[in-house]
């Protein structure tokens, strides 16, 4: 299986905003563990495994990634990537000027993607501070195949009442749109310095029982630091911008 790795990457250093430290070196102490821990974990199952960031920036120093990488894993570059266009609340000024656009920087893997289509078997397409293990991978992969088995089993068509409930079999057109996907998992971290909210939004908010962090969570020593821990426990994983209700959890038989 080939496996095109990409990741975008907005800064080289952080700015001081969003509870980052101004001049953080983001390249060295973020991206390349996080890079490196997916791609190691990724050839250990004997995938094929090609790497491709999307920079905001100029790429100063790409042979630090280069070098942190296996020989046979090509890695390729595309910095100031930034799409031009014209803020969205500037756009009927006819004095407004172009600016890059950061927002916009998460859908520039489309391109990647179109032209390297007929080359790899699987796109992975992620932010720099986001970890993707192997064992991600293979459920995804195993979630497509029981997918394309019950494509295979369902009926053309199903009763009015049955498409009123949460449960029983889907058709086989409504099978077609069902993809495997994944949940963002966020770590709490130093909760003194980083904790949560105090003051909560008026939104529901939900324990999760005790589940396995290892799969999505745990790092190599290389890839944890003081702010990044190695095996975080349960209690210490959460969803966000989302609920239990919002994931439309329905139970196929």
């Amino acid at each position: 299986l080939r496996i095109l790795y990409t990741v975008t990457t907005l800064a080289e250093y952080d700015e001081g905003s969003r509870a980052t430290t101004k001049g953080f070196d983001r390249l060295s102490n973020l991206l390349i563990p996080v890079v490196k821990e997916g791609v190691l974990s990724m050839m250990e199952k004997g995938y094929h495994v090609d790497v491709f960031i999307v920079a905001h920036y100029t790429m100063t120093r790409p042979e630090l990634l280069r070098e942190a990488l296996p020989p046979e894993v090509h890695v390729r570059y595309w910095d100031n990537a930034g799409p031009i266009s014209y803020k969205p609340d500037k756009r009927d000024d006819p004095k407004a000027k172009l600016w890059k656009n950061t927002l916009a920087l998460a859908r520039q893997h489309r391109f990647v993607v179109k032209d390297n289509l007929f080359d790899y078997d699987l796109f992975l397409n992620f932010e720099d501070d986001m970890i993707i293990h192997a064992d991600m991978i293979e459920h995804h992969l195993a979630m497509t195949r029981k997918l394309y088995k019950l494509r295979e089993r369902a009926p053309d068509e199903v009763s009015d009442e049955q498409l009123k409930t949460f449960h029983g079999p889907l058709t086989k057109d409504q099978l077609k749109r069902c993809y495997p996907g994944l949940l963002r998992v966020e770590v709490l971290l130093d909760e003194e310095s980083y904790g949560t909210q105090l003051e909560l939004d008026p939104v529901p908010v939900t324990n999760h029982p005790d589940i396995d962090p290892k799969p999505c969570c745990h790092l190599s020593e290389f890839a944890s630091s003081a702010v990044r821990p190695r095996s975080p426990g349960s209690d210490k994983l959460f969803l966000w911008e989302t609920n239990v209700i919002a994931l439309g959890v329905r139970h196929i038989e």
